[in-house]
């Protein structure tokens, strides 16, 4: 068997940094903006 984990966790890491960016753009952009 050949783990799947080690590929979702990638997934789910990339997934969290682009979360994370793009709710940091928002937050400077409200806060430039203001």
């Amino acid at each position: 068997m050949k783990p799947i984990y080690g590929e979702n966790r990638l997934l789910i890491e990339i997934m969290v940094m682009y979360e994370m960016k793009s709710t940091i753009e928002k937050w400077i952009g409200e806060n430039f903006y203001e």
